[in-house]
């Protein structure tokens, strides 16, 4: 009655590992490449490296709001780690050390990241705090 074979393969299933490199192919080309940008002042520049870092740290203060410590902190650490991993197997690192590297340097510094989206959510001016929570409502 019942066959052992296994029914053939979905025309929409995919290969993980092309999609990966498909990815980092994306992710790698000229059309994503970024650009300097420089200002004439200092005041310039810090308000572009500050505008730069403005989706990062509105998904971080989301992420917190919904998750609290926990999500926020894995979701910080996730970001650092595999920017980290990145860029270290970029370089030619082995991917075990690049793996280790990465885990230490995210949960470090993705807790140094913790503390500062907390102070910024408990300790911030009263018209910090209404923006996140206008935000976050």
């Amino acid at each position: 009655m019942g066959s052992d074979r296994l029914p053939p393969p979905s025309p929409l299933a995919v290969d993980i590992g092309d999609v990966a490199v498909s990815l980092r192919a994306v992710a790698n080309s000229d059309a994503l490449a970024l650009e300097e940008v420089k200002a004439e002042m200092a005041v310039g520049e810090w308000a572009l490296t500050a505008l730069e870092n403005v989706p990062q740290l509105a998904a971080q203060i989301g992420v917190t709001a919904a998750t609290g410590v926990a999500g926020s902190l894995l979701f910080m650490s996730a970001q650092i780690g595999g920017g980290q991993y990145l860029e270290l197997t970029g370089e030619g690192v082995a991917k075990r050390t690049a793996t280790v590297a990465a885990l230490v340097s995210g949960l470090v510094q993705g807790w140094l990241e913790r503390i500062g989206v907390g102070t910024i959510l408990k300790t911030g001016t009263p018209a910090v705090r209404k923006i996140v929570n206008a935000a976050i409502m």
